[in-house]
């Protein structure tokens, strides 16, 4: 005979099965997954995958290279499944592994297509309204401009993330995975001087890049005096460069200003440890922090002739 509690015990887990089944089915929903969707296997499978405090931002499912699989998007991870009989196949990466992400957009179904560093994933025949939202969130995503919890009961705002217009999504991402370039600023002789700086781009305010320099610097002269200057921020691997332009001053606001001098002293992915920034290494003048509004953008990916 079973003991009571232990009958107990295991409703209680039953139950808090359905439980955390049935908020998947409710997230898949509201990211716009079909009853033909919610049938799939790979949606079954999502119960013993999702863990009980992560949230589905977006999801696609549809035909890829090996057969019909689903991709979906919560707030710590991207998770590819395809279910066959007695077999799956499982993935996951983050969302700094992805490089870029296209679509191909019809009225019915479209094309989504996900470039990352060790794989590439493209999704046919893919319901369009899913798509959208999961692109939408995606982009946001690996592009650091998605913050917070998604509100389940805020139907209005659930995904809307605001992208800078003045910057495509192409220069958005290529922005972001980068963290140095050339700045350049006109001198009192008219020439211009260059200088590679660490840069750090505003999630508040994407069209706005902040640099960390010295008060004694040229670069910090000329913008006291000229504020036009010029960002290039080069990848030598995909022979690309971001070509940006726009108007600087000195940021007033000393929260911020104290945040990215942190942010570049002390907490750098960039940085080995134990290895000091070069504008630490200047010895004259202060620390101060330019903030960039950008103006003009273009970027430029170059093809190798055969």
């Amino acid at each position: 005979m079973i003991d009571g509690s232990i009958l107990c015990a295991l409703g209680v887990v039953m139950h808090k099965d359905k439980e955390h089944s049935a908020r998947i089915v409710a997230d898949l929903r509201k990211v716009g997954v079909s009853r033909y969707g919610l049938l799939k296997a790979e949606t079954a499978e999502l119960p013993k995958v999702i863990a009980k405090d992560e949230v589905i931002y977006g999801c696609i499912y549809g035909q890829y290279g090996e057969g019909s699989g689903m991709i979906v998007a919560t707030d710590r991870r991207i998770i590819f499944l395809d279910k066959k009989p007695m077999h799956l196949l499982l993935e996951e990466m983050t969302f700094d592994k992805v490089i870029d992400i296209g679509a191909d957009w019809q009225p019915l179904f479209s094309r989504v297509t996900i470039n990352a560093r060790a794989i590439k994933y493209v999704f046919r025949y893919v319901n369009t309204k899913c798509a959208r939202i999961f692109v939408n969130y995606l982009e946001t995503a690996v592009l650091g401009l998605h913050t917070g919890a998604m509100r389940r009961d805020d139907k209005e705002h659930f995904y809307k993330v605001t992208i800078p217009k003045n910057l495509s999504l192409e220069e958005n991402q290529f922005l972001a995975t980068h963290y140095t370039g050339v700045v350049s600023t006109i001198g009192s002789d008219g020439y211009p001087y260059g200088a590679t700086m660490f840069y750090f781009v505003d999630k508040k305010a994407g069209d706005i890049l902040r640099l960390v320099t010295k008060s004694s610097t040229v670069t910090a002269k000329n913008i006291r005096e000229r504020q036009r200057m010029a960002l290039t921020v080069t990848d030598q691997e995909k022979f690309a460069t971001l070509h940006i332009s726009g108007d600087a001053s000195l940021e007033e606001d000393l929260d911020l200003a104290y945040t990215t001098l942190k942010q570049l002293l002390v907490k750098n992915p960039h940085i080995p440890e134990g290895v000091m920034p070069p504008v630490a290494q200047i010895k004259d003048g202060s620390y101060v922090v330019l903030k960039i509004r950008i103006a003009k953008s273009y970027l430029r990916v170059y093809k190798l002739k055969d």
